[in-house]
């Protein structure tokens, strides 16, 4: 492939690339051809495959505020990335892989360098034919290390205990919104941590939590008895508990049956204990608006 003109693009703003196949040797000269684009701000980029060659580019990177990235990265080339977009305010890694064994895990990520960072959505593609990786990739970023003034993070298909989910919220004091989607942690334990009367993390700033899937396997006691204690603490207006701001929670149901009308995934006491907070406008479930 030819290298493409570099002067080409003085007003791009925003740039989507989606490329299909085997295109690692072109993708270095693809980029460097929006190198001179001085008012480029956004980047989209899908690919099926990608390596450290990703780094040899001169892309603008410190340019960026908007970052979209659906290819597959190792954790420490994510990282290498990350560190030269200094100017980043919303970011989006879906298809994080673990490092090589013998990689050295990246250092953590001070948070003066992304001083503008405030929506970070970090996941790994469902949809791919891979399996998942068998460590919490996230950790691998060394996120628990740093502090950020993140306003949105969303988490999916990560193999996190409650207790890591904990450890990295610890890191992001300043949430006001946390998706967790498809991720190992979500469990009874995890129900039960976050109506802890001492919690060892508090996200004071938290506006909604959406968690899903909620399904069958899971205790509809607990499930209700989480949903109540939230509400309850949440409107006594008490600092010290984990979501003292909380207004809105979002349990996405992932299976049920339909009865008369409705969707329930658990017993009958249960879900009415449940339909009372939704009444409240304090819950909100997809298969109940």
């Amino acid at each position: 492939m030819f290298p493409l003109p570099a002067t080409e693009f003085p007003a791009l703003t925003n740039l989507a690339l989606t490329m299909e196949g085997h295109i690692e040797p072109d993708l270095v000269l693809i980029l460097d051809a929006f190198k001179h684009a001085p008012f480029l701000r956004s980047l989209k980029l899908v690919l099926r495959d990608c390596s450290q060659l990703i780094l040899e580019t001169t892309f603008p990177w410190h340019q960026l505020t908007t970052l979209q990235l659906s290819l597959p990265l190792t954790s420490d080339v994510a990282h290498a990335i990350l560190v030269q977009c200094t100017s980043l305010e919303r970011t989006t890694f879906s298809h994080i892989l673990e490092c090589d064994i013998d990689t050295q895990p990246p250092p953590p990520l001070p948070p003066a360098l992304l001083p503008e960072l405030r929506d970070f959505e970090f996941g790994w593609d469902q949809g791919s034919q891979t399996d998942l990786p068998p460590t919490p990739v996230l950790l691998d970023l060394h996120a628990r290390s740093s502090h950020f003034a993140l306003e949105h993070l969303a988490l999916s298909g990560q193999l996190l205990t409650p207790a890591e989910l904990l450890s990295v919220l610890r890191t992001v004091p300043t949430l006001e919104t946390l998706i967790v989607s498809g991720c190992a942690c979500i469990s009874d334990e995890l129900f039960e941590m976050l109506t802890a009367n001492e919690p060892s993390t508090t996200l004071p700033e938290l506006r909604r939590l959406e968690i899903h899937p909620i399904t069958s396997m899971l205790d509809g006691n607990n499930v209700a008895t989480m949903t109540e204690s939230l509400f309850e603490k949440a409107n006594n207006g008490d600092p010290s508990v984990m979501f003292p701001s909380l207004i809105q929670l979002c349990l996405y149901r992932g299976d049920g049956r339909f009865v008369n009308g409705k969707w329930e995934t658990f017993a009958q006491e249960v879900e009415d204990r449940i339909a009372s907070l939704r009444e409240t406008g304090f819950l909100v479930d997809r298969y109940h608006r």
